[in-house]
C-alpha cells in the first residue's frame, strides 16, 4: 500500500474527525520506551481483557507480543482525552526497498470511535513525510481456499470447506476490509505441502491450534 491514507474514503475520514473531536492524541516513542508506559500498554495487551469484551468461540491466530524485538520496532500509541493509552501502533523496519510493516495495530477496549484509524493515518503520514513510499501490513486471512496445482481429493475438499465455513462463521475478513480503507494492495498467499504432508489428522490439529487460547 501507499504509505499515505486513502484520503477519498468518506468512512475513514469521519472516524478521523471523531477521534480528533473526542481528544484522542497520536504519540510518537522517541528513543527508549518508558518502562511506566511500556507496563500500560502490556496490561492493555492482555488477552482476558480483550475476550471479556467479545461473544462466542473465538479464533486466535498468534499471541500479542508487541514488546518482542525492540530494537527493530518503532513504537506509537494513542491515549484518550483522560490520558489513557487506547491504541497501539508497532512498525518493523524491513529491507530499505520494502519499506516498512505494520506488525501491530491494536485498537483497545473502550477506545473512543476512530482511534485506531486516527493513529495509522498519523503513522503513515509521517512515514510519508520521512520519504517512505510503501509499507506493508503482511499476510492476511483470505475469504476462501482453494487448491491450485497437484494437490486434490477428500483431504483438500474437507480443508476448503472447513475453512471457508470458519472463515464465513468468524468474519475473517473483517481485518483485510478495515486495511482495505488505507489504499491496500491484497496479493495472494500460497501455502505448499510436501507429499504426504497433510492428512486428516493434520486438519484437526490446525483447527485445534487456531482455538487454542495464546
Amino acid at each position: 500500500m501507499e504509505v499515505h491514507p486513502a484520503n477519498n474514503d468518506k468512512t475513514l475520514r469521519r472516524k478521523i474527525h471523531r477521534a480528533q473531536w473526542d481528544g484522542v492524541k497520536a504519540v510518537q516513542v522517541e528513543g527508549k520506551l518508558d518502562e511506566e508506559i511500556k507496563g500500560k500498554i502490556e496490561e492493555r495487551c492482555n488477552l482476558k481483557e480483550w475476550a471479556a469484551n467479545r461473544k462466542g468461540a473465538q479464533i486466535h491466530l498468534t499471541g500479542v507480543g508487541p514488546f518482542d524485538d525492540m530494537v527493530h520496532r518503532k513504537y506509537f500509541y494513542a491515549v484518550d482525552k483522560n490520558g489513557n493509552i487506547c491504541a497501539l501502533v508497532v512498525l518493523a523496519q524491513l529491507a530499505a526497498i520494502h519499506g516498512f510493516q505494520i506488525k501491530w495495530a491494536l485498537e483497545f477496549p473502550g477506545a473512543p470511535l476512530g482511534a485506531i484509524e486516527y493513529i495509522l493515518a498519523n503513522v503513515m503520514k509521517k512515514l510519508g513525510d520521512a520519504g517512505v513510499r510503501s509499507a506493508t501490513f503482511g499476510a492476511g486471512a483470505t475469504g476462501s481456499l482453494r487448491s491450485i496445482d497437484n494437490i486434490g481429493g477428500f483431504k483438500v475438499r474437507t480443508l476448503e470447506k472447513t475453512y471457508n465455513g470458519i472463515s464465513h462463521t468468524f468474519h475473517l475478513t473483517s481485518q483485510g476490509d478495515f486495511r482495505s480503507k488505507f489504499g491496500i494492495e491484497q496479493d495472494p498467499l500460497y501455502i505448499c505441502y510436501p507429499k504426504g504432508g497433510l492428512g486428516l489428522k493434520g486438519i484437526e490439529v490446525i483447527m485445534g491450534v487456531l482455538q487454542m487460547p495464546k
